[in-house]
């Protein structure tokens, strides 16, 4: 079972409270707005994940948008709606009242798909329109419009300036910052390997001292929100607000000695050399604190894979993060059961000699990781649940009853992580059998499944081996397998009906 993590509202707000930004408290009735790039299914999944929330998702295809309301329908979802309106049209509409989109606490805007500089100005424009003060708006962008701006940028800015006797130095530090950007620039990394060798630094500036193609989109961006009463925040990928966790190693030093340069996130981008960049920008007036307690404690925690190990470290740009401090191995041994707040695990027998300041770091490293991230809510116990005869908790995940699996994945909702979940197709499977006819007769119900993907080759290779065919035998294992390894994650994450 894996987590879907993209721009949710939970994720969003913890990434914001890393920075200072106090969060909306978890259950509170919300809005979001997204436009652009988008996974249809992941959105309905969203919105079913986080019922307090009124989602407004806007594709530039009518027709798609469409069909994407009537699958909504379909599943009795009345939280959100799907709007076929490209940007230019968002934008009329709204100006001449055609269209009324109450102000969101989060919008969204995926530019993944939109190239033109022109087009990334329509839609920040729109930013301003579609967000509520104290709102948080998320852009996703290209940091630079093609390969080798990154550098470009970099000599013109910082060249003119230099003095004969700098040149040197600076492409040696171009080099350190450069780690990662030179290597998917093969000429730019020789001619400063040769330049550097010859000592000649004055042939490298000239010959790369252009201008890049367009400027940053970084500061394009900053130019358009800020006279809009945006403030910028960080990142919305909670490992991408971490030095450690953006750039490699060779360059973190000199990065970290520039971090309060007023180009310092063009200079980041650089020696990331990441594809998109995913900002998040605060709406003033907003609520700031530096209170740990307020800005993580609402939160709760879970892991994002239950059946993984807690690996003793995890390498990341070239070091290894260590994960062997017992107020770390603790709170992942608690997280395996269920998600819990900092203040749940402070008050068990497991947390009660740490300090709450180290755990508050802990969960940072561990969601940091991708060990752990923040939920929306926790199991609240079984209740009155049949645990012979479990159910699909939610109309949204009542729907894989009666469909046929025909991937390699499927979606559901959880309303305790506040966003959907993939299941690989053996999770899936198991889940719709016993969902379908209950424990006792689950092995025949997945055996009919089983026959059917037998004839599948793209779908029995996820299934079967070389030396393996449905039997009766392999249903049985299988159903065993997989409920040993997942069923408390079920119920742990509300994906099973555990009232």
């Amino acid at each position: 079972m894996r987590q879907q993590l993209d721009l949710g509202p939970i994720e969003i707000s913890y990434a914001a409270a890393l920075r200072g930004v106090v969060p909306r408290p978890i259950g509170q009735a919300f809005r979001y707005v997204r436009c652009g790039a988008m996974d249809v299914q992941e959105m309905i999944g969203l919105a079913a994940s986080n019922p307090e929330g009124e989602f407004v998702f806007i594709l530039a295809n009518p027709a798609e948008a469409r069909a994407a309301q009537e699958r909504a329908y379909a599943m009795r979802l009345a939280n959100l709606a799907f709007l076929g309106l490209s940007l230019d049209e968002l934008t009329a509409a709204i100006a001449d009242r055609t269209q009324t989109i109450a102000p969101a606490d989060y919008c969204c805007i995926d530019l993944t798909g939109i190239h033109d500089p022109a087009r990334h100005q329509v839609a920040l424009q729109l930013a301003g329109k579609l967000v509520a003060p104290g709102g948080l708006f998320t852009v996703r962008y290209a940091p630079f419009a093609a390969p080798g701006d990154g550098l470009r940028f970099m000599v013109s800015e910082f060249a003119p300036e230099l003095k004969p006797e700098q040149q040197l130095e600076f492409l040696q530090e171009l080099k350190q910052l450069g780690y990662a950007a030179l290597e998917g620039c093969p000429a730019q990394a020789t001619a400063l390997a040769q330049a550097l060798a010859a000592q000649q630094p004055e042939i490298f500036l000239r010959d790369f001292g252009a201008p890049p193609s367009a400027p940053p989109a970084a500061l394009t961006t900053i130019a358009a929100l800020s006279p809009q009463q945006f403030g910028f925040v960080g990142d919305a990928a909670a490992a991408a607000n971490y030095l450690e966790m953006t750039v490699p190693a060779p360059a973190q030093d000199l990065l970290y000695s520039l971090r309060d340069h007023l180009l310092y996130e063009i200079i980041k981008d650089f020696a990331a050399a990441r594809a998109w960049r995913t900002d998040i920008w605060v709406k003033q007036p907003a609520e700031l604190s530096d209170n740990l307690a307020k800005l993580f404690g609402n939160f709760f925690y879970g892991l994002a894979d239950s059946t993984k190990p807690l690996p003793p470290s995890i390498p990341v740009n070239g070091k290894d993060i260590d994960l062997t401090a017992p107020v770390v191995t603790a709170l992942f041994d608690l997280m395996r059961v269920m998600p819990v707040t900092i203040g749940d695990f402070l008050s068990h027998d497991i947390g009660r000699e740490f300090k709450p300041t180290d755990v508050v770091m802990a969960v940072q490293l561990l969601t940091a990781c991708g060990v752990a991230a923040p939920m929306r809510g926790s199991f609240g116990g079984m209740g009155q649940a049949d645990a012979h005869y479990p159910r699909l908790a939610g109309q949204y995940n009542q729907q894989l009853r009666g469909v046929t699996l025909e991937g390699a994945e499927a979606m559901l909702a959880s309303t305790v992580a506040g966003r959907p979940l993939r299941l690989r197709l053996q999770e899936a499977l198991v889940l719709q059998a016993v969902d379908r006819v209950g424990f006792e007769e689950s092995a025949d119900a997945l055996m009919e499944e089983l026959l059917r993907i037998s004839g599948n080759p793209a779908q029995a290779r996820l299934i079967f081996t070389a030396d393996t065919r449905p039997a009766p035998d392999f249903a049985e294992n299988m159903i065993r397998e997989i409920c040993a390894n997942h069923m408390v994650g079920w119920y742990a994450l509300g994906i099973l009906d555990a009232a």
